[in-house]
């Protein structure tokens, strides 16, 4: 750890010899090391364009059951629904098929 990035900062910091952007997210260090075709010519002022595409969710594996409780519901419709992170999922058994709600910004918790 870099002893100029300190927990409390909020702005990204790139180090240039070693070719890495370190940064705190919840209060835990994160290190992002450059891909070797950028790191002579990164710059965090440099902003680089959107893709043109989008990820698309497909499906969502797991469970939030480890520090959740309740958090299974059947719905009249037929659907389970559950949370895993951010997300909500509608599972259907019946056409092995989920949809899903990605309208939240934190984790889940009930």
């Amino acid at each position: 750890m870099s002893p100029f990035l300190l927990p409390r900062t909020k702005d990204a910091v790139y180090n240039e010899e070693e070719g890495c952007l370190m940064m705190f997210i919840r209060g835990r260090p994160v290190t992002l090391y450059a891909p070797s075709a950028l790191i002579d010519h990164y710059s965090l002022s440099k902003v680089s364009p959107a893709p043109s595409q989008k990820l698309k969710l497909e499906w969502v594996y797991g469970y939030r059951g480890r520090d959740a409780r309740c958090n299974l519901y059947l719905l009249p419709t037929g659907e389970m629904v559950y949370f895993v992170a951010a997300v909500v999922v509608l599972f259907n058994a019946e056409e092995h098929s989920q949809r899903h709600y990605l309208g939240h910004t934190e984790d889940i918790k009930w």
